[in-house]
């Protein structure tokens, strides 16, 4: 290991137990993050011999309340998702609410295992405590059940099994393709009950715009919480960036597809409460003077400048995507399409471009893309759309660059990244550098 790497993993050790030794209300909090301490403690109910290997891929903390950590662990059988939530003063009332919750058991052991004396409840999928939809999956007859009340009774998509896992949040969403037996694909998204009524209320007014580079909605059940829609084919930007291979012809057709869905009438869409937008800034300062103390005020001065700026901004009520990356961008025979518009809403365009730029900026800062590739890029994509549009504001780009970057601060430690500590001051510097430009 780089003597440099070794003194930042030194250093998040060090910061890493600090956390700990602040945050007593939550007893188990060491414990899932130590993978092989976890490992211990469920031994005496999980089989943990098939257990090649444990990996912590995510994390979501509540200071003083609880917090949620997912794990792949590799098995002689393949990769099971599991994760772990441990408790603080709730736990009482939430392990007496998982042991009334019905349970699907494991090759692995009990599918469901609480470890009282440290207030942890681990869960292994499709056992989820607030995604109780998943549990259909597994069961050939339930899940047919459901993808008729998804699909309707006379659709071929009744016949169809799980050919992958995309993406697992637990508690909060659930992602896999589907496959008919014919061989066409589709997308399922499960959604907790809050989850579900926003994603059904936007995927109805996007469909009603019929825009072409929107995906379809093929069907959805308000009992399940599912949203299926027509699968998008082609390679996402993420993937062509990280292989070396995203061209300016690329950046320049998400530019048109960007510009295009700027420029559309998407009637119903809403604009969001400007008073809990900087609530959430708010937040996000405290949630940073808890990991990091030594950042604390400048969190809060960085969170106070953005939110001022929010605040005297006059309303742009145009259609954005919301949540506007590289990863949300899938190209196809040179034209690309918009996906997850879970969090459309109506705003201004130049808060998706400066979504996009701060995305490529973590990528930067995380060494996966050199200083060149992210002005390239940063400057193709801008110019682009200038063109499509008129001239960009530099200032109110940098702005809105600034904003995402600070919603994206706490992603280092929730990515459970090595050097986590390291990774969110380079973020906070960049963000009062982009709003002292």
């Amino acid at each position: 290991m780089p003597c440099e790497s070794k003194v930042q993993v030194e250093n998040t050790q060090t910061v890493t137990s600090d956390l700990l030794r602040r945050d007593r209300n939550i007893p188990g909090f060491g414990m899932i993050l130590d993978t092989s301490s976890l490992l211990a403690g469920l031994g005496k109910q999980l089989d943990i011999s098939q257990i090649d290997s444990i990996k912590l891929n995510y994390l979501r903390y509540k200071p003083g309340m609880n917090c949620l950590a997912r794990y792949e662990l590799e098995t002689h059988d393949g990769t099971i998702c599991a994760y772990a939530k441990a408790h603080g003063k709730d736990a009482v009332i939430k392990v007496k609410k998982s042991r009334d919750r019905a349970v699907i058991d494991h090759a692995l052991g009990p599918g469901r295992i609480v470890l009282k004396d440290q207030q942890i409840i681990f869960s292994l999928f499709p056992n989820d405590a607030k995604l109780f939809n998943l549990q259909c999956l597994v069961d050939t007859s339930y899940r047919k059940r459901l993808f008729t009340r998804v699909f309707g009774a006379d659709s071929q998509w009744r016949e169809s099994v799980l050919d992958d896992s995309l993406n697992y949040k637990p508690e909060r969403r659930y992602v896999t393709r589907l496959m008919r037996p014919d061989g066409e694909y589709a997308l399922a998204k499960f959604y907790t009950n809050s989850g579900y009524t926003k994603a059904h209320m936007i995927s109805r007014k996007l469909n009603r715009s019929r825009l072409s580079h929107c995906p379809e909605t093929l069907g959805r059940s308000t009992k399940y919480n599912v949203v299926a829609y027509r699968w998008q084919p082609g390679t996402t930007l993420r993937q062509l960036n990280t292989r070396g291979r995203l061209s300016g012809t690329d950046l320049v057709a998400t530019a048109e597809s960007l510009a295009e869905f700027h420029g559309s009438a998407c009637d119903g869409l809403t604009y969001p409460d400007t008073a809990l937008r900087v609530d959430r800034l708010g937040a996000l300062a405290d949630q940073l003077a808890v990991l990091l103390p030594q950042l604390d005020q400048r969190a809060k001065t960085v969170a106070k400048k953005l939110g001022q700026w929010l605040s005297l901004q006059a309303p742009v009520k145009k259609p954005v995507h919301g949540d506007f990356y590289d990863k949300q961008a899938i190209i196809e025979n040179g034209k690309v399409r918009l996906i997850d518009l879970d969090a459309a809403c109506l705003g201004d365009p130049l808060l998706d471009l400066g979504s996009f730029i701060a995305h490529l900026e973590r990528l930067q800062g995380n060494h996966l893309l050199s200083d060149t590739d992210l002005d390239t890029q940063k400057n193709t994509l801008v110019n682009a759309y200038e063109q499509l549009t008129g001239s960009v504001r530099t200032d109110h780009l940098n702005r809105y660059i600034a904003l995402s970057l600070f919603a994206l601060i706490h992603h280092p430690f929730r990515d459970w990244s090595p050097d986590w500590p390291a990774q969110t001051e380079v973020l906070l510097e960049r963000v009062e550098s982009l709003l002292d430009s």
